[in-house]
């Protein structure tokens, strides 16, 4: 039984083994069908722009972040800053609605 699960693991994991990397580039963690993130507060960056940064060079596909208050959430420059960074990064922040 052991030797079977191994030889499904095995091929299961075996497209993922030939897939190139450009060099400098981070690899997505996942890319089947479904993304993985993270919160910016368990990457030690709560209310942080720069968790963006930080999840983009672990790999992350988005990132929910903490902007602590209500009225910290409604500031349009606060926005527009979290929206630029998340752009340049290629992160999508959870719940962000496109404009």
């Amino acid at each position: 039984m052991l030797k079977q699960t191994a030889a499904c693991l095995g091929l299961a994991w075996a497209p993922s083994l030939g897939a190139a990397e450009a060099p400098g580039k981070p690899s997505p963690v996942v890319s089947r069908g479904f993304k993985i993130g993270a919160v910016d507060w368990e990457l030690t960056k709560a209310t942080d722009p720069a968790a963006l940064a930080v999840a983009a060079r672990l790999g992350f596909d988005g990132l929910q972040v903490d902007l602590g208050d209500v009225e910290s959430m409604r500031g349009l420059n606060r926005q527009r800053l979290y929206r630029a960074l998340a752009q340049e990064h290629h992160v999508e922040i959870a719940s962000a609605r496109p404009r």
